[in-house]
């Protein structure tokens, strides 16, 4: 499945049922499949960033963390990174969902859902790093 069907899928899902798609045990599955489209999204913003977002993903008690690399025109993503993480987003899976699939980052801080440390404004121009248009 191409990066934009994933994303226009997420859209269409009703809310009870991706609730139900990032509980255990389908959460992991549903995140790693996120973080392996991300690369192919990379938008002209995201291709001049430069950095490591690290991303504490919850889901109940258990949290998944996830590094997304920018640098030279790339973006990677893995478990783990060498590099100090340049901005920590906090964010419980059904949110992280939501931003993946073009949610508002700033709408999901200002309603408590979305959690920053480090460099935040790099942390809230996430959106702004990949191609999310329907």
């Amino acid at each position: 499945m191409k990066a934009t069907t994933l994303v226009s899928v997420a859209r269409r899902t009703p809310r009870p049922i991706l609730r139900m798609a990032t509980r255990r045990p389908a959460s992991g599955a549903v995140i790693g499949q996120v973080f392996r489209r991300m690369p192919e999204l990379l938008s002209p913003a995201g291709r001049k960033a430069r950095g490591v977002i690290r991303f504490d993903i919850r889901t109940g008690s258990a949290v998944e963390t996830w590094y997304a690399t920018f640098g030279a025109g790339t973006c990677t993503t893995g478990r783990r990174v060498d590099t100090r993480p340049r901005v920590t987003i906090s964010l419980e899976a059904l949110d992280f969902v939501q931003l993946a699939s073009g949610t508002d980052p700033i709408e999901l801080f200002r309603a408590g859902r979305l959690r920053l440390a480090g460099d935040t404004y790099f942390g809230a121009s996430v959106g702004e790093l990949f191609d999310l248009r329907p």
